[in-house]
């Protein structure tokens, strides 16, 4: 599984606590946890080099689900909000919303600096702003 792998790692020891397999056919490149409240779930969420994106069972680190193209380039960042959204980033100059239930995506935003010119994106934040308003923060290569 192109040698990465997850590592469980217990911050008062400092000591690695459990290790898995990657999932993805290509390197990992991010990973988050994301909480969905509605339903009172936690699932662990890696994205590889191959633009794949996998949902994994967080209490018994079992995959579960997997978009294999979910972006057409590597996918540089996860990120999940409070609210269980899940976002992910990519070198092809795309930041995709996911549904974190069911791996559907929801929304995607194309990063342009100029009209027909896409952005690689390089990382990504997701904050409120006001009241059912959140700002997408995102640093890209210069276009």
């Amino acid at each position: 599984a192109a040698g990465a792998h997850i590592s469980i790692w217990d911050l008062a020891t400092t000591r690695r606590t459990a290790k898995g397999v990657s999932g993805h056919s290509a390197p990992l490149t991010a990973m988050c946890v994301c909480a969905v409240p509605a339903r009172g779930a936690r699932y662990l969420f890696t994205a590889a080099a191959d633009g794949s994106v996998r949902r994994w069972a967080l209490d018994t680190m079992r995959p579960q689900q997997m978009v294999a193209d979910a972006h057409a380039g590597a996918v540089t960042a996860l990120v999940a909000t409070a609210a269980g959204e899940l976002f992910s980033a990519s070198r092809d100059g795309t930041v995709k919303q996911w549904a974190p239930e069911s791996l559907a995506c929801v929304a995607t935003v194309t990063m342009t600096a100029d009209v027909g010119t896409r952005n690689a994106v390089l990382d990504l934040c997701v904050a409120p702003h006001a009241a059912h308003h959140r700002h997408l923060y995102s640093t890209t290569e210069a276009g």
